[in-house]
């Protein structure tokens, strides 16, 4: 089931998640309509400060990112520009909720899935990695969560899987780490921190010294939480608005 929910999804018949083929117009357009229409949804329901993105190379970069809650894929994809594609790396099993699949699939968004237990499919395991790889070279964007899994304390990291460091190390792009602040809670009017850093230059480096290094440089960009005072309209259904993004982004680690 697995194997074949994989070569689905990456079926060359599917530009948005095939890889990073070059868009056909009509997909660039659904994507870019998407985007907007998500951009505006969100910025009406919360309160955005976006800094740093005078530090997004202009090509290829692994994008890294602290994970607290559903809103931290679009919160990354509404900071960087439409322009180069942003390829999101999630586990595979995102796919067997029916209505996320439709949504990948409808709205052209850049997708690489990853299987939980990669050990049990070596197959699938190296074709994410494949894909990875071409993505970079072909100038597209990589965005993950290396610590695997969510956070459940603000301005805290979990210990950092390495996969992203290999994956830079071997296409020879930056790390650039990215903060995200005020998302493990949500209500209507909650302000949103999202923070760009300078970007990590690999050469020179170690799997475990680039490792170290971003995990160290995510953690400086990460503010002090102060939880908000007064009315938190809608928190609980905002917060849980869809469950099943909340544990199933994923890095390329293992």
């Amino acid at each position: 089931m697995a194997d074949e929910r994989f070569e689905s999804v990456l079926d060359p018949g599917q530009p948005a998640l095939a890889g990073p083929e070059i868009l056909s117009s009509h997909l660039s357009l659904r994507w870019d309509f998407f985007r907007l229409l998500a951009s505006m949804t969100l910025r009406v329901l919360f309160g955005w400060r976006i800094e740093g993105r005078k530090n997004l190379p202009p090509g290829p970069c692994v994008i890294i990112a602290n994970h607290l809650n559903w809103l931290d894929s679009f919160a990354v994809l509404m900071a960087l520009p439409s322009r180069p594609k942003v390829y999101l790396l999630g586990w595979a099993d995102v796919l067997d909720t029916r209505k996320l699949s439709w949504l990948i699939r409808k709205s052209g968004v850049g997708f690489i899935p990853v299987e939980r237990d990669q050990s049990a499919f070596p197959a699938a395991t190296l074709v994410a990695w494949r894909r990875m790889q071409r993505c970079l070279a072909e100038g597209a964007v990589l965005a993950l969560y290396p610590e695997g899994t969510v956070g459940h304390d603000e301005g805290k990291l979990l210990p950092f899987h390495s996969g992203f460091a290999r994956v830079a190390l071997a296409a020879a792009v930056p790390v650039v780490p990215v903060a995200l602040s005020g998302t493990r809670e949500l209500w209507f009017r909650k302000r949103i921190l999202v923070r760009i850093g300078r970007p990590l230059d690999p050469d020179g480096q170690t799997n475990d010294s680039l490792v170290e290094s971003s995990r160290a440089a995510l953690q400086r960009l990460l503010p002090v939480y102060r939880p908000a005072r007064g009315p938190k309209l809608g928190r609980g259904r905002l917060t849980r608005l869809i469950p099943a993004l909340t544990d199933t982004q994923a890095d390329a680690d293992r």
